[in-house]
């Protein structure tokens, strides 16, 4: 039963417990959820600090990409353990296997409208389903992009013959992600050409967004228990959200500063998302569609994924002691120096990521859909 006291929330709330939150990879409902007043994820980002947005995600500024043109040379990995450059269009499939013994879990970072990282993210996926076998170690894809709650038709997309509209539809795209549906449609078609599975990450969007409202302490208790364990205390990962976001507001919000409590809930409220995304990935690994020795490729925001401290860290401490760090590719964006290196005074060292993807800064209106080779099957 629902308190006077929550009675503000309790349409939200009889949503979220209507969509049975606390399931696995289940989704009982044809309709997608619709998570708040708010138009779309993006749309709620974009106004959290005055055009500012949560650790992680883009700003309201940012345009879906457009056609343009990327020149491909100014984009490097660097290995961050062996401290050296990777050749500019380095084939993954050498690159990798040495990097990923025992690893179950591989992080690529990126910023939702650059179309680079779209293109490495696909050239990862593309490399480790070369490198798996489908019947004792397959592939998957977790996907940031999608609700765990929307797995039912993930999977009717991929292996039952779903388009990409209807995965859009089905999934509500428009308004519980709201960036561009084509920056992630080439991916999206490979797994489904190579029978790939697409796992929904994320936590629904009016969960998170009631947190960063309320807090953890304001959740009626029928929520609070379908929350996943959550670290709180991880003063790295806290500092850093921290300081983005008192910077954030300086700049976009006329020079003001957000009172601590309100800072406060939306740490929490980023810390949920972090937690619920591990928790995910860790369900699947577990589970009968990870197997003994499948391997999860996590394509997620940037800032879930530099310094580990986000998504990486927190899946390694559900998988327990023994267990192989998640391998990280975090991408930044870099001016280019007359070398054909990034212009950087120092890279950074292995805690920040296992490779770094230094890329051209973004331009508005790249042609990068004209620049791509369509996805394609893996030879037999």
């Amino acid at each position: 039963m629902i308190s006077l006291a929550d009675r503000r929330h309790a349409p939200l709330i009889l949503v979220l417990l209507g969509l049975g939150l606390s399931l696995g990879f289940e989704f009982h409902r044809q309709k997608p959820l619709i998570w708040t007043p708010e138009n779309s994820r993006r749309d709620f980002l974009a106004g959290v600090v005055a055009g500012t947005s949560v650790l992680g995600f883009s700003t309201a500024a940012n345009a879906d990409p457009r056609n343009g043109y990327y020149e491909l040379a100014n984009a490097r990995l660097y290995d961050t353990a062996r401290r050296s450059y990777l050749p500019a269009d380095p084939a993954l499939q050498r690159a990798l296997p040495d990097r990923l013994a025992g690893v179950r879990c591989v992080v690529v970072g990126e910023a939702h409208t650059h179309p680079l990282h779209h293109r490495l993210e696909l050239q990862v996926v593309e490399a480790l389903h070369a490198l798996a076998d489908p019947e004792t170690a397959p592939l998957a894809v977790g996907l940031e992009m999608f609700y765990r709650q929307h797995q039912a038709a993930l999977d009717r997309y991929v292996f039952r013959g779903g388009t990409l509209g209807q995965l859009r539809r089905e999934t509500d795209w428009d308004r519980t992600w709201g960036f561009s549906f084509a920056a992630y449609s080439k991916i999206f078609r490979y797994a489904q050409l190579n029978g790939i599975r697409l796992v929904g990450l994320n936590a629904p969007g009016a969960l998170v967004s009631l947190v960063g409202k309320s807090g953890i302490d304001g959740l009626p208790p029928q929520l609070k228990e379908l929350l996943p364990e959550m670290d709180l205390n991880n003063k790295q990962h806290k500092d850093r959200f921290m300081n983005k976001m008192q910077s954030l507001a300086a700049l976009h919000g006329g020079g003001r500063t957000m009172s601590e409590g309100r800072l406060a809930r939306m740490y929490e409220a980023q810390t949920l998302w972090d937690e619920y995304m591990a928790e995910s990935v860790d369900r699947y690994l577990r589970g009968p569609g990870g197997a003994s020795a499948g391997r999860l490729v996590v394509l997620a925001g940037v800032n879930h994924v530099e310094a580990r401290d986000g998504i990486p860290d927190r899946v390694t401490r559900r998988a327990g002691g023994g267990a192989a760090p998640a391998f990280t590719v975090v991408p930044q964006d870099v001016d280019w120096g007359a070398d054909g290196l990034p212009a950087v005074a120092a890279p950074p060292g292995p805690a920040f990521g296992d490779w770094v993807y230094y890329t051209e800064k973004q331009i508005e209106d790249a042609q990068w859909e004209q620049q791509e080779e369509q996805p394609r099957r893996r030879p037999a």
